[in-house]
């Protein structure tokens, strides 16, 4: 089950333990996915009759988003032995710098403050709040549909949280089963109309095709200033 939202407090620092923070390995790939299928005893016979596309939520990101990004990538498409097509999106090789990395952290940083673990799978004394390298990650697979392609994505839930009940107009607890996904960014505090002009046509235009793309209905964003957080709508 993916953490729980909670509402983090603002005029915290995005950068804390930043000096200490290691940049885990990504050394996800899509046999993750195809793996899950195949383990799991009510989709593992799924594949050899699958005729769409399967990769990461993230690839689909960068396809739909095209026409507004600057950054160069190289789609490989591989149709398998069983008929499915392995969809990788491969980024031009563009080296970190310690503003960027910076930027990643308080990314994540965000995400560590905004969520806490269910009871059912709650960290001990020693590991509860200590490093973000111990940040455990929550994936799912999804299976979508655009135009006539289905897709099977693998997708990493940030968290739930409770949805508000139309007919009483009250928020909902854990224990109603009325939980949706939310995925949570970050993005700088506006201060001019250039900063609003550039987060609606840009930010909020990558913010929902990624949403979009696997059924998360609410987006939770903290806007910073430099390091500190402002503020989260």
């Amino acid at each position: 089950m993916p953490p729980v939202y909670k509402d983090p407090k603002t005029g915290t620092s995005l950068l804390d333990e930043y000096q200490d923070y290691k940049e885990p390995e990504d050394d996800s790939t899509l046999d993750f996915v195809t793996n899950t299928l195949r383990q799991n005893s009510t989709t593992k016979s799924l594949l050899s009759t699958f005729r769409g596309f399967v990769s990461f939520r993230n690839n689909l990101n960068k396809i739909l988003a095209t026409p507004y990004l600057r950054n160069e990538y190289h789609i490989h498409a591989t149709k398998t032995e069983e008929g499915w097509i392995r969809l990788d999106v491969v980024k031009t090789p563009d080296p970190l710098d310690d503003r960027s990395r910076r930027f990643m952290y308080m990314g994540r940083r965000f995400e560590e403050i905004c969520t806490k673990h269910p009871p059912d799978t709650q960290q001990n004394d020693d590991e509860a709040g200590s490093s973000m390298e111990k940040h455990r990650e929550h994936c799912v697979v999804v299976r979508a549909k655009i135009g006539d392609h289905e897709m099977l994505l693998g997708a990493e839930i940030d968290c739930i949280g409770p949805r508000r009940r139309e007919e009483e107009g009250e928020e909902a607890t854990r224990d109603d089963g009325e939980n949706v996904w939310i995925e949570l960014k970050t993005s700088v505090y506006q201060e001019s109309e250039r900063q609003r002009i550039s987060f609606q046509k840009y930010k909020l235009l990558k913010f929902w095709i990624q949403s979009y793309l696997v059924g998360v209905p609410l987006i939770k964003c903290g806007f910073r200033k430099d390091h500190i957080l402002k503020e989260v709508c």
